[in-house]
């Protein structure tokens, strides 16, 4: 019995689901025959062309041809989606044998429809790794109606394909809740979160931080969003809060990443003096990024409660900081800081809220101390990988059992 792990992006992508991927694959190895089959870099890494098949860290690596079209426009990006989904598709028909175990996750969205039926065909077991729960992500970034058709046809897809896997991960109680209701409770789901990269990301003195120095920062109270710009994301809401701070020097508003709303942020910003747009930072600057602030902002479209967990939370917990969250009640954000006390939470679209929240964090920087020293230990005590890949290999051990149970029975 071989464990394939499928995925659009593996390393040496460093992406979001591109660096969980490979680290699941990693942990799994410690225990199972583990098998990759990917697509070529085409985000962070795009343009290094990584070896069609390799043994890397004792996996079998395999990489399928697409199409690599300019992502940010959506036409090419969903013909890049189509090669390399046809690609993983043909490769798991080839590769994939009777009884393996095939986890896969749900971006691009047309994939695990694929791989699904390729594990139909060859006899293997299929665990869905859930990232974004579709149709909703689509309609949370506005580009389809909530019960239209492509809302209706995605829901039905959706549903029969979390009910014919033999079990559904997600990771967060809020969407684990979503994905049961989605199939009424036919679907098996269990919860593993992301986890936090504790001894790369480590919490740093302000005073020592080189992002703070360079910007002359180090005497401001720093608010940071720093992480993926995309539709679902709330960045607007920032950007008008930074707007309606303008008047409080000792406030600076400091964004980081990329993504469709970048632009937003460039246009909205480009003058103010009381904020600043860094370049794109690497991996390896991330400690030292996710440390330049008192207060990290995780903001979120409204109806995103368990349709995407944000990974960065935990590495903000990593980094020592607390985080305000725009987000709604049921929320696995909502949850963390609640049981956790870690930070704040203030409802999408509430421009008041924010603002008042950011104002009463910057008025009282030992309560934010307080909860930046309880972030690093819950980190530390609840997300870390040798904890989560202790849970994977777990839930792997126990659909082998249940399949030879089976076999047996048969």
């Amino acid at each position: 019995m071989k464990v394939f792990v499928i995925s659009e992006v593996f390393y040496p992508e460093d992406t979001s689901t591109g660096y969980f991927l490979t680290r699941i694959a990693e942990e799994l190895a410690r225990k199972y025959d583990v098998r990759v089959l990917t697509g070529q870099p085409t985000y962070a890494a795009r343009g290094v062309r990584a070896p069609r098949w390799e043994r890397w860290h004792g996996m079998d690596v395999v990489r399928g041809w697409s199409t690599r079209f300019d992502k940010d426009r959506l036409p090419l990006r969903a013909l890049n989606l189509m090669t390399l989904t046809a690609s993983l598709f043909a490769s798991a028909l080839w590769r994939v044998g009777k009884g393996d175990i095939v986890l896969f996750v749900t971006n691009p969205p047309t994939l695990p429809f694929a791989l699904a039926a390729a594990c139909r065909m060859r006899g293997a077991t299929p665990l869905l790794l859930v990232h974004d729960v579709y149709p909703h992500a689509i309609v949370a970034a506005g580009m389809a109606r909530r019960g239209g058709l492509l809302w209706r046809l995605g829901l039905a897809f959706n549903r029969r394909l979390f009910a014919r896997v033999k079990k559904v991960i997600a990771i967060g109680r809020d969407m684990a809740r979503l994905a049961s209701e989605m199939t009424g409770g036919r679907a098996e789901v269990a919860v593993i979160p992301n986890w936090a990269d504790v001894e790369e990301i480590v919490p740093r003195p302000r005073a020592e931080n080189p992002i703070l120095r360079e910007r002359g920062l180090a005497g401001k109270f720093v608010v940071q969003y720093a992480g993926n710009m995309g539709r679902t994301h709330s960045v607007e809401l920032l950007v008008e809060a930074a707007k309606r701070l303008r008047h409080r020097d000792d406030i600076h508003f400091l964004f980081a990443g990329f993504g469709a709303k970048r632009a937003l942020v460039e246009r909205e910003l480009h003058d103010a003096p009381n904020a600043t747009l860094l370049p794109r930072q690497g991996r390896e600057a991330l400690s030292d990024l996710l440390s330049a602030c008192d207060v990290s902002v995780i903001a979120f479209e409204k109806g995103m409660s368990g349709v995407s967990v944000p990974s960065r939370m935990y590495n903000v917990l990593a980094s020592g900081r607390p985080f305000l969250a725009v987000a709604e009640e049921d929320s696995e954000l909502a949850m963390v800081i609640a049981e956790e006390e870690v930070g704040w939470r203030v409802e999408p679209g509430d421009i008041d809220g924010l603002v008042n929240a950011i104002e009463r964090a910057a008025s009282d920087p030992a309560h934010v101390a307080e909860m930046g020293e309880r972030a690093r230990q819950v980190a530390e005590s609840k997300y870390t990988l040798k904890k989560i890949g202790e849970q994977y290999r777990a839930l792997v051990a126990g659909v082998v059992t249940s399949v030879r149970r089976a076999r047996s029975k048969a």
